[in-house]
């Protein structure tokens, strides 16, 4: 019978001389019934692990007829619609209580993974979600702020930044960052915090006195995994000038003198300050500076 459902209708038209009987056949595809039904989350919705991982749980749907009745033996096909996980099942049968199950694990990027269970030979559909977490950090290096210059003794223009990542690259949030000052003295506004929901811990560091680099360091809390930024303290505006060489000489009236003068500018931290114009000028005695 083609697996197919018939209907028959009888007919009888009666005449003087005979009666005739007509048989009237409809079909039904067998799979026609699949289209009343309806699936829906049963349990296992909305769950959180780390990336890469299976839930806990897995992810059950339920198929029920037009009355709520869970119906058995219905095909339930299982897909990964975001997230690039996997599946342990991709099709299965709902049991005695119209369920159908499997278990994802979830792809390697953290965020939304999304799965579709939907009844075969249908659209009809429901859909999961589960959300990926970052795995353990195992890295930190420079996000941004890393080689600045600045005038010596001042605070750096913008704070190092330093990001903390798991293994398949994902920022990871609440992990603590200590920080410290490893070249050119210097003081930082933080030397421990935890990084921020973007994986970012940050520091400003101010220079120390001297013109020159200046080296930070920045370790994951109880590990050697660091990383390094710099920066270069420049001389401040100029504040002294002083005798370098030249004073107290000796020599023929109307000549000029064996050695020049030479004086020097310093800032406030005594760093030597170039680019500074000097104006000369004969005080006492005549003469004239070349």
């Amino acid at each position: 019978m083609n697996r197919l459902l018939f209907n028959f209708a009888v007919a009888i038209a009666l005449t003087s001389s005979a009666c005739s009987v007509r048989l009237v056949s409809s079909r039904t595809p067998a799979g026609a019934a699949a289209s009343i039904y309806n699936i829906s989350v049963s349990s296992g919705n909305s769950q959180s692990v780390t990336v890469a991982t299976a839930t806990g749980s897995a992810l059950v749907a339920v198929v029920r007829d037009s009355s709520g009745n869970p119906v058995s033996g219905v095909t339930v096909n299982w897909t990964v619609a975001s997230g690039a996980g996997s599946l342990s099942s991709s099709s299965n049968i709902t049991n005695a209580s119209g369920l159908s199950s499997t278990t994802p694990t979830l792809g390697t990027v953290a965020g939304s993974n999304t799965f579709t269970a939907t009844i075969n030979g249908t659209s009809t559909s429901v859909l999961f979600s589960a959300t990926g977490t970052a795995a353990l950090p195992v890295s930190i290096s420079v996000s941004a702020g890393n080689s600045q210059s600045a005038i010596a003794g001042a605070a750096a223009g913008s704070p190092f930044e330093a990001v903390v990542r798991d293994t398949y690259g994902n920022p990871v949030s609440g992990v603590t960052v200590n920080w410290a000052v490893t070249g050119g003295g210097g003081s930082l506004s933080s030397a421990s915090n935890s990084t921020n929901a973007s994986g970012i811990s940050m520091s400003t560091l101010t220079l120390g006195t001297l013109v020159g680099s200046n080296t930070v360091s920045a370790t994951i809390n109880a590990t050697a995994t660091s990383t390094s930024f710099s920066a270069t303290g420049t001389p401040g505006a100029p504040a002294t000038i002083s005798v370098s060489s030249g004073n107290a000489q000796t020599g023929t009236a109307g000549s000029a003198l064996s050695s020049s003068f030479v004086a020097v500018v310093r800032d406030a931290n005594t760093n030597l300050v170039p680019g500074v114009t000097i104006n000369w000028a004969v005080t006492a005695g005549g003469g004239s500076p070349l």
